[in-house]
Formats: structure tokens, sequence, C-alpha cells
């Protein structure tokens, strides 16, 4: 079996897999790798990363900080496209409308002030 065939494989196997299983082997892996190299390498700083490793708190204070940038916005989306699904016989002549909600400048500026407000706690 060449490479190509295995590696086609392995790409199925994880699509067909759901995403908590692959969140979850995800944090197994990367737990697991943690511990491996804080045994086998002796010279740990303070902050408990490897002399040698330093980056990788580089790389994760980027991470971080970009699951903070996104998520505000990924909030906003997810809530406006929930609002705008409502099934019709909610939307029609009842007070949870998608225009009632979602078009309201008041909802609008409630969630940049949230969030605005919850940056600066940071």
């Amino acid at each position: 079996m060449d490479i190509i065939a295995v590696l086609k494989k392995a790409v199925r196997k994880y699509t067909s897999t759901s995403l908590i299983l692959r969140i979850l082997i995800g944090i197994i892996i990367g737990a697991s790798i943690a511990l491996i190299v804080r045994m086998q390498v002796p010279d740990i700083t303070d902050t408990g990363v490897p002399e040698n490793m330093t980056w990788l708190l580089i790389m994760g204070d980027l991470f971080v900080g970009g699951l903070k940038a996104i998520a505000p916005v990924l909030v906003f989306v997810l809530v406006s496209s929930a609002l705008a699904n409502l099934p019709a016989d909610l939307t029609e002549d009842s007070a949870m409308s998608f225009s009632s909600i979602c078009l309201q400048p008041s909802w609008l500026l409630l969630f940049l002030y949230a969030e605005a407000s919850s940056s600066r706690r940071h």
C-alpha cells in the first residue's frame, strides 16, 4: 500500500469521526506530548517550558489572543443566525420577530458594550 492511499484512508476516517471525539483526541494527544516533554527534558524554566522550547509560549499567547479576538464576533453571528432562522410560526405576528429583536439598535449597542467592557477586564 502506498503512502497516498494510507493518507486518504486516514483523512476519510478523520472526517467521519464526530467533532467532539476529534476534540477529545486532540486534548489527550496534547496532554500526552506535554507530559512526555516534561519528563524527558530536565532543564525546565519557571514557566514550565524547556529552555529550547520557549517559542511555545509565544505560540500559546498568539493562540489565546486569536480566540479572544474571534469569540465575540462568532457569538454575534451565531445568535443573529439563530434569530434569523426562527420558525415561521414564531416570527409571524409575534413579539419575537427578527426585525423586532435583531434589527433594534439597542440590542446591537448592548452587545457592543458588553464585548468592549469584557475586553477591558482582561
